[in-house]
């Protein structure tokens, strides 16, 4: 019974990791879109910026304490 329930937290948990890692993708793929640039305030594109750098390093910590329990 545990062991089933490990199973489930641990697909569960790849697939928290794979919605980031497409955030992310989806993140940089805006920021480098010079459309994107050209048209969005700057404040838009700093928020952007950020949004970018903490999905990273949630990820980057996500990844760490995963890698403990597996």
């Amino acid at each position: 019974h545990i062991a089933t329930s490990c199973i489930i937290n641990i697909e569960g948990l790849k697939k928290d990791v794979l919605q980031k890692e497409q955030y992310i993708r989806s993140l940089e793929s805006r920021l480098s879109n010079p459309e994107f640039a050209k048209k969005a305030p700057h404040h838009i594109i700093e928020k952007e910026k950020q949004r970018l750098k903490a999905q990273k390093e949630e990820l980057e910590k996500f990844k760490k304490n995963v890698s403990g329990l597996v």
